[in-house]
């Protein structure tokens, strides 16, 4: 996989496809840009050539001192916890879409393929992008982006992207997409259990041999989750990943445990036409189109299109499908969550919001906000002793994870260094335990200590949009065209203007000409169901129209002026456009051989990444 998170010196002025490095490193070096070819293992545009132009910008958070007195620096934090990867699918040439994978068990539980075919054998089916922002620590986020690739290669072999038209295909996708993601999770959440109860022990909170008794009480895993996890977390490597990913993050070494978690974004490219789409917690996707139709006079020395500027509306990017943010103030997820024992609390003066569930409708309304939890943290109803759940969940374990989740950095710390006192103390401080601003994650054991009852799941919302081929609506596509050539012929007729006599300047915008054959449109289909896919559906614009497809974690939007996220988006798209413009521009300035130009870039105090691919 084109990997994730590699820093670099290369990274700091990497060029961006179309774009002079300078664009982003001249004034302001913290921000780091990943592209297809500074990868050691770059993807394969050759041989799947859909969403090959990408980049990926990432900036580290940091924070100012607390007190006013204090001198106003940056404090860098330690590590970003956002986390990402761009990998090709690939399969065997002649593999069958419903076969499956044969795997050889080890004793430990672990998994591996039988037999690999020859790379003469392999060809290159599709293309995923995954983001996963972390909070509390990198670990969970570094987790899901080191498995998620194999795990979503070895699902998506097993259908034909011909055939996810289909209603039925779809919602089975999707059901074996939400099995994937919690399998995982579960798995983390075990490999999460042991280091805190490892933890315990060594500090000498309880002996070794209470410790594997309070273990052999807790759930047992799921036969997917027990057929990969293994004991110990250093023992083997992952299921259906490559023996040599860095398991690093989830030892069970003396110090600090991170109760961590993180939210998780997945664009599945499949064939050349479909984008699966699934995301858990508060990171969006956005598409953005915009028509591309330039039909000006074609420059007699280069192969360009020209237009005159803003004409055309080429570079207004229309926003055509967003995720939605999975936040408290949803109503069908504020459900769930105090039906499973959450409550909430404001996040300024960290008082109970009190919401009475009878008063949150069940009427399939999935956009339906409440007010009063605009500004809401959830965090687990009531703890006793450290303990959410019993002792069916392993005491030790449980107290565990609830103390270290309530300790400051200094105090986990200490606690690395044998003070049991400092972690009771810290337990005893915060007996409600820790709070998020997200109403779904990964990882976060501290709100799933019950297995049967979490109080925050990690079940995503799964997405397909169809890129139709103009032979499929030809006659669509020509009624189309023929509607906007009506409509530019009335406005130059308005304007007292004949056609051919347009003398204005005109700037190149395109540097390749478009396909005459490569006619595009899309479809949102949501894979619930006919009744509830027609509620969800997008009507997106008909025609040839250049796309773009947006990941971001929430460190882009949370600093912008807008609140609501359909503000958000359009303003994104805004953005989105004039930096395309600038950079096309620039284009026509470097085939020019004329100055460069100079972007500064906005800085944001959380993590930021944010990944931009030209569908």
């Amino acid at each position: 996989p084109f990997s994730t998170n590699a820093t670099t010196d290369d990274d700091e002025s990497s060029k961006i496809k179309y774009i002079p490095h300078d664009i982003f490193t001249n004034r302001n070096p913290s921000i780091r840009i990943f592209t297809p070819s500074t990868s050691t293992s770059p993807i394969d545009s050759a041989a799947y050539a859909t969403a090959s132009h990408f980049a990926i910008a990432q900036q580290t958070g940091y924070s100012y001192p607390r007190f006013r007195s204090a001198d106003r620096i940056k404090i860098p934090k330690e590590e970003c916890e956002d986390k990402f990867c761009v990998a090709d699918l690939k399969k065997p040439k002649d593999m069958p879409a419903e076969k499956p994978v044969d795997y050889s068990y080890s004793y430990h539980g672990s998994r591996s393929r039988v037999t690999e075919p020859s790379p003469t054998e392999i060809v290159t089916f599709g293309r995923l992008f995954v983001l996963a922002d972390g909070h509390g620590g990198p670990g969970c986020a570094q987790f899901f982006v080191d498995r998620i690739p194999r795990e979503v290669e070895d699902l998506c072999r097993r259908y034909d992207p011909g055939g996810l038209g289909d209603r039925t295909t779809q919602r089975k996708m999707e059901r074996e997409i939400k099995e994937l993601i919690r399998r995982l999770d579960d798995e983390y959440l075990d490999r999460k259990r042991t280091q805190y109860q490892s933890a315990a022990i060594e500090r000498g909170e309880i002996d070794a041999r209470q410790g594997r008794h309070l273990n052999s009480l807790s759930p047992s895993p799921s036969p997917s989750a027990a057929a990969s996890f293994s004991s110990s977390p250093l023992s083997s490597p992952t299921p259906s990943s490559p023996a040599s990913i860095p398991q690093d993050h989830l030892a069970s070494a003396p110090g600090p445990v991170d109760d961590d978690g993180c939210t998780l974004m997945l664009a599945i490219f499949l064939g050349d036409s479909w984008l699966v789409q699934a995301n858990v917690g508060d990171s969006r996707t956005i598409l953005m189109s915009a028509p591309d139709d330039f039909n000006g006079p074609r420059h007699h020395h280069q192969h360009h299109y020209y237009h005159k500027p803003g004409t055309h509306g080429a570079y207004k990017l229309d926003v055509d499908f967003a995720s939605q943010d999975h936040k408290p103030y949803l109503e069908h997820l504020a459900r769930e969550i105090l039906d499973n024992g959450g409550e909430f609390v404001d996040a300024v003066q960290n008082r109970v919001i009190k919401v009475d569930p009878k008063t949150l409708k069940e009427d399939g309304n999935r956009q339906r906000t409440r007010v009063a939890l605009k500004n809401a943290r959830i965090r687990p109803r009531k703890v006793v002793n450290g303990i959410a759940g019993g002792v069916a969940i392993g005491q030790a374990a449980a107290a565990a994870a609830v103390t270290f989740a309530n300790m400051s950095a200094h105090q986990r710390r200490k606690a690395a260094t044998g003070s049991a006192a400092q972690a009771s103390t810290a337990s005893a401080a915060g007996e409600h335990g820790p709070s998020l601003n997200v109403a779904r994650s990964c990882g976060d054991l501290a709100f799933k200590l019950d297995s049967t009852k979490k109080i925050i799941s990690c079940e995503p919302d799964v997405t397909f949009v169809k890129i139709r081929r103009r032979e499929e609506s030809e006659e669509e596509e020509e009624e189309e065209i023929a509607r906007r050539e009506d409509e530019a012929r009335r406005e130059r007729e308005s304007d007292g203007m004949s056609a051919g006599s347009d003398d204005d300047e005109v700037v190149v915008v395109r540097a390749c000409i478009p396909d005459e054959e490569d006619d595009e449109r899309m479809e949102v289909v949501d894979a619930r169901g006919e009744e509830d896919a027609r509620e969800n559906e997008v009507e997106l614009p008909r025609g040839r129209r250049r796309r773009f497809l947006l990941m971001s974690s929430d460190g882009l939007f949370d600093h912008l002026y807008e609140e609501h996220a359909e503000k958000q988006n359009k303003a994104v798209a805004k953005a989105v456009g004039r930096h395309v413009e600038e950079a096309e521009r620039v284009l026509v300035q470097a085939l020019e051989e004329e100055d460069e130009l100079d972007i500064e870039m906005a800085e944001e105090y959380d993590d930021c990444t944010v990944v931009l691919v030209e569908v």
